[in-house]
């Protein structure tokens, strides 16, 4: 209850974010134990939540009550989205749920017209959108789930850090997701994003008196100045700064933290900046400044951390199949490739040459210098590089001018498909490889069947025109596998009869509603727009998927009550298909590849893992690197291992002699002077180390006169082979090492006087004549 935000007054809401940067210790030691397990579970709440608010309209309303201006949706995930049955026992989920809120960062006093401001108390549509999404969770289980903010971080990276570190729960829901953590680590491949929240259109402001009113008199106006000294521009937050470093490169840009504070710098006597990045109401009229759009939308997103995949690990990835690692390395190259292709124009070049009008939905932020080429491929990338050929899955079907993939031996046509060979070449030439990379291509009847395929490591990647969002056995396809930067963003209209009189998309779902029982249908291209259709119309509708826009044009015609979701890249619609009304959606879609996401090695991720081979999984406490308990310690079904020594029981498995008190030190090895007798060390004996020392001198000295006594005496052998022989087995009966142990000094030389005597007196009887019945040999041999 004392972190709990009071909505009931803007009062007590400040109150308590005020206090919060003073109890950080103390919400540092309740978070001390992070969750391991639940976390993309709380994402996957916060997600189905999110999309009940895009479709029934929320969001929408959220923009249209904070004068958001040109604003719009991104969709990158469709209503299919569900909530975790269940939420995992100790999981990130339970525990919020159980606590009763959810922690969410964001850099104090940042303000920005279009998403909201997070000062105290926080208000507009983010900061909406924050607390309805996590209500919405606590409402499906049957909770109070409310949210609190830390707003003590002055930076976007140390919200993000504190994130990684587990001393909050998320982000607030106005991070652009393309934008970089670190300057070099894409934000989406380190966390986990949610589904886009907010499409932010970034607008430059630009003074009246400067006389430019697109990128194009910016630029020029860019270079103008540079010949002079330095051209400036300003922008509000991480993300805009680094689309603006893409955009305009020859221009140094600096940040602010407000609109209000950028606009006012622009606008002073004096500046040097020749415009701003910041967000613009739709109610803003001054005519001593000018707005216009850069064409690019940051996708705005809350962040999770991210849940290592259990069923991507392994026991040693390096024995793996080659398709199995090194994914993340071919995902980074292509990454590259696709940035450097549009700084360099290429990627332009290719649209225009097909007409196709885009909008760019800014995910892969910043300079271009930022995506570097691994230097050591492994795996996928190197079996790219050595074989030559980058596999590329498509799935047959047209959506000219993208893509035109024909059943039969034909090659693929389309802007994506330019895109893609571009990409290979450029990857070729990284790294200088014996063979040119060239993309081929394998046809599949499906994007399900394709991405089983790549799943497989039947194709190193799937084409470059997929939706984001969507489904692949019962998991959004965006955490399944890893999804490049974005190749193509485009707007969507949506195309009726004129006779349906409907000019507005609400003013359409309420025809649908109306109309059910007469059987409305919507044709769309593509499966993702298929899936967008259903989500955007919030209502039972039947969609039919179109196999080209011709197809699609033609069924307006001729099937009744048929309408069409169609992206705005499809080519004008032609006049013989009579009279069409369009109605923008404010929706837009991106397209882009997706790649395996890599085994890694259960060792080391903190978890124990017996199936890999693991004994233990935690720094230090007896736990080697490859997780295998050191000597001395054995594994006791924890993360970490048990001193073996000390428990009673001698495990010489692990290197122990003893294990007791009684001559045995701390390492359960007998110590010096001692000998294991089992649990017990005893003290080794003097007088028989001496003896057997003394024994082993003669031994070998009476060896020396024995080798040397039979080359001598070697023609009496006849005559003293009986008086040998028993010197011999004398010799050999007392060195025997089974008695060496049990005989003392008095004992060897009373024995060696008996056997002598026995010896002289064979002797006799044998030169005297008959033997002595008396001394027989056997009594010789005792």
């Amino acid at each position: 209850p004392l972190f709990r935000e009071t909505r009931n007054t803007a009062h007590n809401a400040s109150r308590m974010e005020r206090s919060l940067p003073l109890l950080l210790p103390l919400l540092l030691s309740l978070l001390s134990v992070k969750a391991d397990q639940g976390l993309e579970q709380l994402a996957q709440a916060y997600d189905a939540a999110l999309m009940g608010m895009h479709t029934d309209g929320t969001i929408t309303g959220y923009l249209a009550k904070d004068d958001i201006y040109d604003n719009m949706d991104v969709y990158d995930c469709t209503n299919d989205y569900e909530y975790p049955e269940s939420p995992i026992s100790g999981g990130a989920l339970e525990k919020v749920l159980n606590r009763g809120y959810v922690i969410l960062g964001s850099r104090g006093n940042y303000s920005s017209a279009s998403s909201g401001t997070y000062t105290r108390p926080p208000k507009g549509a983010s900061p909406d959108i924050d607390r309805e999404a996590f209500r919405r969770v606590g409402v499906h289980y049957g909770r109070q789930l409310d949210v609190v903010y830390n707003l003590s971080f002055s930076a976007t990276d140390d919200v993000l850090r504190s994130l990684l570190s587990g001393i909050i729960d998320g982000t607030t829901c106005n991070y652009a997701q393309g934008a970089l953590y670190g300057g070099l680590q894409r934000r989406a491949v380190v966390f986990r994003p949610s589904c886009s929240t907010l499409g932010d259109t970034v607008h430059m402001c630009v003074t009246a008196s400067s006389g430019v009113a697109d990128v194009a008199a910016l630029n020029a106006l860019i270079a103008a100045t540079n010949r002079k000294g330095q051209a400036v521009l300003g922008a509000v937050g991480t993300s805009t700064f680094q689309t603006l470093q893409q955009i305009f490169q020859d221009a140094v840009v600096i940040t602010y933290q407000t609109d209000m504070l950028a606009i006012a710098a622009l606008k002073a006597e004096g500046s040097t900046l020749l415009g701003v990045a910041a967000s613009r109401l739709a109610s803003d009229y001054d005519p001593s400044v000018v707005w216009f759009s850069v064409g690019h939308v940051e996708n705005l997103v809350s962040f999770f951390r991210r849940e290592p995949r259990t069923e991507n690990k392994v026991a040693n990835s390096s024995a793996e199949p080659y398709w199995r690692t090194g994914n993340t390395l071919l995902a980074q190259v292509y990454n590259a490739a696709q940035v450097w292709l549009a700084s360099l124009g290429t990627k332009s070049d290719i649209y225009a040459a097909y007409n196709m009008t885009v909008v760019d939905v800014g995910d892969c932020l910043g300079k271009e210098s930022a995506y570097s080429v691994p230097e050591t491929p492994i795996g996928t990338l190197q079996h790219v590089l050595s074989s030559g050929k980058l596999t590329i899955g498509v799935v047959i079907g047209e959506s000219y001018p993208l893509k035109v993939i024909l059943p039969g031996s034909a090659d693929p046509t389309g802007a994506l498909t330019d895109l893609e060979r571009s990409v290979a070449t450029w990857i070729y030439r990284q790294y200088s490889s014996v063979k040119p990379v060239i993309a081929t291509y394998i046809k599949y009847n499906s994007s399900a069947e394709l991405l089983a395929a790549l799943d497989a490591g039947e194709v190193d990647v799937t084409s470059n025109n997929a939706f984001v969002g969507g489904q692949y056995d019962g998991e959004a396809r965006r955490n399944k596998f890893q999804a490049s930067c974005s190749s193509v963003s485009t707007q969507l209209s949506l195309y009726v009869q004129k006779s349906l009189s409907v000019t507005t998309l609400p003013g359409f779902v309420e025809y649908l509603m109306a109309h059910s029982a007469e059987n409305v249908t919507v044709g769309a291209l593509g499966t993702g727009n298929v899936q967008i259709a259903q989500s955007l119309l919030g209502v039972n509708v039947s969609v039919v998927l179109c196999e080209n826009s011709t197809e699609l044009f033609q069924s307006l015609l001729r099937v009744p009550r048929r309408v069409g979701i169609v992206p705005d890249y499809v080519p004008t619609v032609p006049p013989e298909f009579g009279e069409l009304v369009e109605i923008p959606l404010g929706v837009t879609i991106s397209t882009c590849a997706f790649f395996r996401r890599d085994a890694y090695d259960a060792c080391g991720d903190g978890e124990l893992d017996p199936s890999c081979g693991e004994e233990c999984d935690i720094k230090g406490n007896g736990c080697t690197a490859t997780c295998h308990c050191d000597t001395y310690f054995k594994p006791n079904g924890t993360r970490a291992c048990v001193a073996a020594c000390g428990d009673g029981v001698v495990d010489t498995n692990f290197g122990e002699e003893c294990d007791s008190s009684h001559g045995c030190n701390d390492k359960c090895v007998c110590k010096d002077g001692y000998h294991s007798t089992g649990r017990h060390c005893s003290k080794s004996s003097m007088v028989g180390a001496i003896v057997g020392g003394t024994l082993g001198g003669i031994f070998v000295i009476v060896m020396i006169f024995v080798i040397v006594g039979l080359l001598v005496t070697i023609p009496l052998l006849r005559r003293k082979f009986v008086s040998l022989y028993l010197f011999f087995l004398f010799i050999i009966y007392s060195f025997d090492s089974n008695t060496i142990p049990t005989i003392n000094a008095t004992q060897m030389i009373e024995g060696g006087k008996e056997a002598r005597s026995h010896m002289f007196a064979f002797k006799r009887s044998h030169a005297r004549g008959p033997r002595d019945p008396t001394i027989s040999r056997s009594s010789l041999y005792e």
